[in-house]
């Protein structure tokens, strides 16, 4: 189960040095570990595993098997990313934004008539 989460294609170890969690080893002591991101929710992970494996475990069983340094990518993380698809929707949520700001001043601008 764990090699299916650490290869699926969404699910990455953070490159970030400050990114890790503190967890017990079998030994009980405690070490960092680089933490597990994933770019997707649990149930597109849970999807795929499924196409894979079908009928082998119910989504509720595949997240509680789930590796404990997994963890959903936080802005922080986002911002970071350079993949494709998140460089384009920075750059649709900026025009977005700086259209919507040039909207506000020529509305602001203008008093409201009732059509």
């Amino acid at each position: 189960m764990l090699d299916f989460y650490i290869g699926h294609p969404s699910i990455k170890r953070s490159p970030m040095k400050s990114d890790t969690l503190q967890m017990k080893d079998a030994n009980g002591e405690k070490v960092l570990v680089a933490k597990l991101l994933s770019e997707v929710s649990l149930t597109d992970v849970y999807i795929d595993f499924e196409k894979k494996h079908p009928g082998l475990l119910k989504e509720r069983a595949f997240r509680e098997l789930r590796p404990p340094e997994l963890r959903r990518m936080s802005r922080r993380q986002l911002d970071m990313c350079g993949c494709r698809w998140c460089i384009e929707m920075r750059l649709f949520q900026d025009a977005l934004n700086a259209e919507r700001a040039v909207l506000a001043i020529k509305h602001a601008a203008a008093p409201y008539t009732a059509p």
